[in-house]
């Protein structure tokens, strides 16, 4: 029996090493146990601060959850924002998850992120009146000949957050994030998630491509599949990038359906955008509207808008749908502050009842048209002037002025033509249904147009011309000095429309020779 103990017996040297090694795992694990990254929140903020060459804060105290790759919890965090900044931070965030290798992090090295997790955040992107931007800091490189302690995170997801855009001549836009996702890791497929609104509008995206590896090589072909969803359409489409010499863009399987009773659905089956190196650009689109064969191909010359100070662009489009064409050959030309296109437009076609969708516009005798028009901005001001639209008896002019600096928006103008043929489309027999107004009318504009047609014709009585004022303000439009020409005299009235509970409201006085005649 003891000879058979003897042999059981470990050797000296191999107890030491098993006592030493339980040792140091219990040893770890009571220094897990009672660490306390609080006392590294100094560290931190410098290591993030050097990366990011911004100042960064952590206010409130951290946590970390024990595992191979700890997870550090912060909240209340502060990224200072660019000294012209509208607003004191670039990004204050309320709690803030990440999975990260941290003891690179502690000891001032180059670290890495598996995953973030961002909540309750609020961005702030601005441009001043010089255009610089507040975000450019993150695309930096190093200038010290330090390398950044930063090197990127696979998987991000950001939950309950805000993001605003400003400018000094527009109003901030802003961005509401129910939550939003995003996948790059080099050895995963890329996918990227957005569900929240755009200026109060829901509004959701996805887009799924191949391995995100192949994103980071320059040459290779990348493929995406994107679905974006809005109040106004639905877009689906399959993307094909190819960047060589030349960038080729290939779309297919384009989808819109229009959540809107007069637009129809618009469908691309194959497409094609082509920007070569000498900016000329190139674009191809075949598929259908409602059922009708559609076709436009657009070409130009150099398009190399960031980096010419004037314009000067060669135009050539060719449209057609069904049995309707349109061809334009012109020239787009000086700089975004007085901007003017010259084109020579001719249309072939019974009608374009096909694409209005409301009405049968008859194009008159003429099919080729003389189009000059002129966008000039100055401050918050634009100002945009329809030199000519037509040939012989056939014309249009107008202006229309926009005034971003007023709140709310402001816009004025006006509008004059010669000659118009319209009939009202007819309407097929539909269930019945709940009715809902057919326009929308948002309550951040302040609308005044005045309208003026002669010779108009086609409405179920003959017009000879017809005068208006329109006035949009507080979702309320208002058509006054409504005067037009019947056989009998002139008729003189004015219209009110507004939007309540899904029900478009109108009240119309009419008069002729002081009598009243409707209401």
């Amino acid at each position: 029996m003891n000879s058979k103990a003897e042999k059981l017996k470990l050797p000296r040297y191999l107890k030491w090493s098993v006592i030493v090694f339980f040792a140091i795992i219990l040893l770890f694990v009571l220094f897990l146990a009672t660490f306390d990254i609080n006392q590294y929140r100094g560290r931190i903020e410098n290591t993030l601060t050097q990366s990011l060459n911004r100042q960064v804060e952590i206010r409130d105290d951290m946590n970390m959850a024990i595992s191979l790759i700890p997870t550090v919890v912060a909240r209340d965090i502060h990224i200072k924002n660019s000294d012209w900044g509208a607003s004191k931070d670039f990004v204050s965030i309320g709690e803030l998850r990440v999975e990260i290798e941290l003891l690179p992090l502690l000891l001032d090295q180059i670290f890495h992120a598996y995953y973030l997790e961002i909540r309750e955040a609020n961005l702030s992107l601005e441009k001043n009146a010089d255009q610089e931007n507040n975000w450019s800091f993150l695309f930096q490189k190093q200038t010290n000949g330090e390398k950044s302690g930063f090197t990127g995170i696979d998987e991000i997801r950001i939950v309950n957050s805000t993001i605003a855009y400003r400018t000094p001549d527009s109003e901030p836009k802003n961005i509401g994030i129910n939550r939003a996702d995003a996948v790059v890791t080099a050895d995963k497929p890329l996918y990227l998630n957005f569900n929240g609104k755009l200026d109060n509008e829901s509004f959701t995206a996805e887009v799924k491509g191949d391995l995100f590896s192949k994103y980071l090589k320059p040459s290779s072909p990348q493929s995406y599949a994107v679905q974006i969803k809005h109040k106004f359409a639905t877009l689906s489409s399959d993307i094909k990038i190819e960047r060589g010499e030349a960038l080729d863009i290939h779309l297919d399987a384009i989808r819109m359906d229009f959540n809107h009773d007069n637009l129809k659905e618009l469908k691309i089956s194959d497409g094609d955008l082509q920007w070569g190196k000498t900016k000329d650009l190139q674009i191809s689109l075949a598929g259908d509207y409602s059922g009708l064969p559609l076709n436009a191909n657009l070409s130009s010359g150099n398009t190399d808008l960031l980096q010419a100070e004037k314009l000067n662009i060669p135009v050539k489009l060719d449209l057609s749908l069904g049995n309707n064409k349109l061809n334009a050959d012109g020239s787009i030309a000086g700089d975004f502050g007085n901007l003017e296109t010259n084109l020579q437009v001719q249309m072939q076609g019974e009608s374009l009842d096909q694409l209005t969708g409301l009405f049968d516009i008859a194009l008159p005798e003429a099919t080729q048209y003389q189009v000059k028009t002129k966008l000039t901005k100055k401050d918050k001001q634009y100002q945009f002037d329809i030199q000519q639209a037509g040939v012989g008896k056939h014309q249009m002019a107008g202006q229309l002025k926009i005034d971003r600096g007023q709140k709310p928006l402001k816009v004025s103008g006006s509008l004059t033509s010669k000659q118009l043929t319209i009939a009202q489309k007819k309407k097929e027999p539909k269930k019945k249904e709940k009715q809902k107004p057919s326009i929308v009318l948002p309550g951040n504009i302040d609308l005044d147009l005045q309208i003026k047609v002669n010779n108009l014709k086609g409405l179920p009585i003959l017009v000879s011309n017809i005068e208006s004022r329109a006035l949009l303000k507080n979702e309320k439009l208002e058509l006054s000095n409504l005067k037009f020409t019947i056989p009998s005299g002139r008729v003189n009235g004015s219209m009110k429309l507004h939007s309540e509970n899904e029900m478009l409201h109108y009240v119309v006085d009419l008069s002729s020779n002081s009598q009243n005649i409707a209401k």
